[in-house]
């Protein structure tokens, strides 16, 4: 790796009303993991910071799943509840934004375990 593993930005969420929903965002050197029960209410918050090994496996595992060329939306206009996701990450010279509300790009399930993977296995899904 031959630049800082830290992001720039990374801003990553998924869920929906009536089902769990998770957050992740970098903030001042920290990833800071929020989980919200039923009605997006809050039921966790924890703070991780990753050590360098572990950036590493996330940023593989990213470039493995081609995230940087995710479309800017995926959607299914046939379904109005469901769920909702987002990604904006910034590293080095990359940046993604890209959001989904009922369809998902592939590989999604990978990106959901890397975010996993870096929140020592926390529930991102």
């Amino acid at each position: 790796m031959s630049h800082n593993p830290e992001p720039s930005k990374f801003l990553a969420s998924i869920g929906g009303y009536t089902g769990s929903s998770y957050s992740v965002r970098w903030e001042g050197g920290w990833l800071i993991y929020e989980s919200y029960g039923y009605g997006y209410e809050k039921e966790d918050e924890l703070r991780y910071h990753p050590a360098f090994d572990e950036w590493e496996r996330f940023w593989d595992a990213i470039d493995g799943i081609n995230l940087w060329t995710w479309e800017d939306r995926y959607e299914n206009p046939d379904m109005m509840d469901g769920t909702n996701w987002s990604v904006e990450l910034v590293w080095g010279d990359q940046q993604i934004k890209s959001y989904g509300s009922n369809a998902y790009p592939p590989k999604f399930k990978q990106f959901c375990a890397a975010v996993s993977g870096l929140l020592q296995g926390r529930t991102f899904q």
